[in-house]
């Protein structure tokens, strides 16, 4: 680990919040737990491998994939620990990864409260 411990605790935080947002939309959009869980496994956890960067670089990737890549929250969060932990890098190099991190985060929760809202009225 060659950079901030308290950073990449920050970065991480971040991107828990996120996919909280992404589960509560997925929450209100289905009626049933398991539903829920299988829309999350197919929507979340298998793009967020294949478009992350993490087993496959993104610049192998064909361009459309790569554009596809721009939408999901695992692509920031990998380069941000990429640069934490082996780069040392700070946040005056990191802070456009944890800058979209963020807007993701609040865009997501911002739109989870709004259908859950909706949905008790």
């Amino acid at each position: 680990m060659r950079g901030s411990l308290l950073l990449l605790l920050f970065g991480a935080l971040i991107y828990v919040f996120c996919a909280i947002g992404f589960g509560l939309i997925i929450s209100t959009l289905t009626r049933s737990q398991v539903v829920a869980m299988l829309l999350t496994i197919v929507l979340t956890l298998m793009p967020s491998f294949l478009f992350s960067g993490f087993i496959f670089p993104i610049y192998g990737m064909p361009g459309a994939l790569q554009l596809a890549s721009l939408n999901f929250p695992a692509r920031y969060f990998t380069e941000f620990v990429r640069g934490i932990a082996l780069k040392g890098s700070g946040l005056d190099v990191l802070w456009p990864d944890l800058a979209v991190l963020l807007a993701m985060t609040v865009a997501l929760l911002l739109l989870a409260m709004s259908r859950f809202h909706r949905r008790m009225a």
